[in-house]
């Protein structure tokens, strides 16, 4: 982290607050006036009083918000460069996620340099969580961008197909069946007091849910129809519970049906069953 020995910076002093902020226009070069050792370095458009700069903990992680212009990190060397020179040009982002109480992060995706937004399907309900957004190019990993605290909290059924982002929430009229897990199991006759047992790896939950295809009684029949072709198609789609369990599953057997043939708007309900067929 650094320590301001009295530097400034593109004319802004890091002890107090007199001097201004430059103006809003593309850095190409940072330059340290005076004596200072640096290793990380974050560049923000906000100018701090002398009580705020005492206030930073050498050892705080960088955070990125929306003050910041810039970030780049020395690694023990005597020269950063151009802070915008990566040496070519980023090739992805890489994005980590971990629990809040944990120090381990988990790689939930990759995504081109181009992609500008990205929604995690994957987290459970009621934990908190960071994300660690790592810029990648050819040749090298960047240090990370860090996310604010997270918490990850939704209520009832979902049915999302991560291929195109569909996503269906149930939480009307839903009946949710036992959880069943089949395994393998096989019992032997061994003409004893006790048969012979043998246990396979199988093992994997299935059930049934019916609820209404929408959460209103005005349903179309193009929403009806997108239900279907959903829980039809062969692609791996994830269940998330009330409870907040999250499954990798494939889905079949759709079914409809009338709830009320006294009720003029005629709302459906529908069902279909569920497999689970990966880990998450």
């Amino acid at each position: 982290m650094s320590q301001y020995l009295g530097s400034s910076f593109l004319g802004t002093s890091f002890f107090g607050g007199g001097q201004s902020t430059p103006p809003a226009t593309p850095f190409i070069k940072v330059i340290l006036y005076g004596k200072s050792i640096v290793d990380k370095l974050r560049v923000s458009q906000k100018v701090y009083t002398l009580p705020e700069l005492l206030a930073i903990n050498i050892t705080d992680t960088l955070m990125w918000d929306s003050d910041t212009l810039a970030m780049c990190e020395f690694n023990n060397t005597t020269s950063a460069g151009n802070v915008g020179d990566l040496g070519s040009p980023l090739v992805r982002f890489d994005i980590y996620r971990k629990e809040i109480t944990s120090s381990l992060s988990t790689k939930v995706a990759s995504v081109a340099s181009t992609i500008t937004e990205y929604v995690d399907y994957t987290i459970t309900r009621g934990l908190t969580y960071i994300y660690e957004i790592f810029p990648v190019t050819a040749t090298k990993v960047c240090s990370p961008l860090v996310s604010n605290d997270i918490l990850a909290d939704y209520f009832g059924y979902y049915l999302i197909d991560e291929s195109d982002s569909t996503v269906f929430w149930f939480d009307w009229d839903v009946i949710s069946n036992s959880m069943d897990i089949e395994e393998d199991f096989t019992t032997y006759n061994t003409y004893t007091k006790y048969g012979a047992f043998a246990k396979g790896n199988r093992q994997y939950y299935k059930t049934s849910v019916s609820a209404l295809a929408t959460n209103t009684s005005e349903q179309t029949i193009a929403e009806l129809d997108l239900l279907k072709t959903v829980v039809s198609n062969d692609n791996t789609k994830l269940w998330k519970t009330r409870k907040g369990q999250i499954f990798r599953v494939k889905t079949h057997g759709y079914s409809q049906s009338q709830l009320d043939d006294g009720i003029g708007s005629q709302p459906y309900k529908i069902g279909f069953n569920i497999i689970e067929c990966a880990e998450v």
